[in-house]
């Protein structure tokens, strides 16, 4: 998503609600990422919603949506996500390099 990674996200919103038949999970994962770039909390969280309701045990979402959180400087709201983590019992796999 170009449009996203380049700051213009209304405009990759607006793709992926009318241009895109029947968008699957990773256009909006895009999205996402490019939210927590370019500092969009709010939409991060309506993008964030749809995605859980698409696939609400992906840890992705999760873990994703509590770093922009994080770097909002939202402690309380990333702290609330680390939970319902918790409370769902979805696993996040560890990372390897």
């Amino acid at each position: 998503m170009l449009y996203g990674r380049f700051g213009r996200l209304d405009e990759a919103e607006n793709f992926i609600k009318n241009e895109i038949e029947k968008p699957s999970i990773v256009p909006w994962m895009s999205l996402l990422g490019s939210c927590r770039k370019h500092h969009d909390v709010e939409r991060s969280e309506r993008i964030a919603g749809h995605i859980i309701s698409l696939n609400p045990k992906d840890p992705s979402t999760y873990v994703l949506s509590g770093n922009i959180y994080g770097a909002a400087k939202q402690y309380n709201k990333q702290e609330k996500i680390r939970k319902e983590i918790k409370g769902k019992n979805i696993i996040k796999e560890p990372g390897m390099s």
